[in-house]
């Protein structure tokens, strides 16, 4: 970097923090920021902030101006497009290496923005694919909670055969197989944070099916 970058890191693990202030240092160009407090005053704002996930969330919603950094555990599709649909402008995940978040850093010290290989692919990955529908998602929430055709009707307040179509539609755009199957799908996308509830693989075949 030629000129000098003055980076913040807000992160909610310290461990992680401290990693990322420790690599940031070894950077040629990159100035700290201490993180604001209540308290402080007169400190220098930075070009580009580091956060978590939700840490980003939290800055791109109070601050649109601010050009943040969301560093996540992994890349899936419906975080990814989350993320970058709040404003925040970089996205990287742990297993990327320095040189990823340097390109990161520069592009949107910028103004630019930059996603890493890997959750490019997943936003590659997820063109030409049909979204769900609101009560397709719902449904699909359900089907995450373990739920069989006829409690998933009385959560929803619609008639069983209703909820068949839907659950039928949601295994087609996930290309599921089965009920089981769309929610590992769901889950590996991001497109539900909810894990399976325990008694999912339990559930009688009859009461599992579409």
């Amino acid at each position: 970097m030629n000129s000098s970058l003055k980076v913040q890191v807000r992160h909610g693990y310290p461990l992680m923090k401290q990693a990322l202030e420790a690599l940031l240092m070894t950077i040629p160009g990159v100035t700290l920021c201490g993180e604001p407090t209540r308290h402080s005053q007169g400190l220098s704002m930075p070009d580009v902030v580091i956060a978590d996930e939700d840490g980003a969330l939290r800055l791109a919603a109070s601050d649109t101006r601010a050009r943040v950094i969301a560093i996540c555990h992994t890349a899936r599709e419906a975080e990814v497009r989350r993320v970058l649909a709040a404003g925040v402008r970089g996205y990287v995940v742990l297993g990327d290496d320095v040189a990823e978040l340097i390109e990161c850093l520069q592009a949107v010290a910028r103004g630019g923005r930059h996603i890493c290989r890997a959750a490019a692919r997943c936003i590659a990955d997820g063109y030409g694919r049909d979204e769900l529908t609101r009560r397709e998602q719902e449904v699909l929430d359900l089907l995450t909670e373990g739920l069989c055709n006829k409690n998933i009707a009385r959560r929803m307040a619609i008639a069983e055969g209703t909820v068949k179509t839907y659950v039928k539609a949601v295994l087609g755009k996930l290309e599921a197989r089965t009920r089981a199957h769309a929610v590992t799908v769901a889950l590996q996308r991001g497109m539900v944070t909810q894990l399976p509830m325990v008694g999912f693989a339990s559930t009688p075949r009859h009461a599992m099916a579409a």
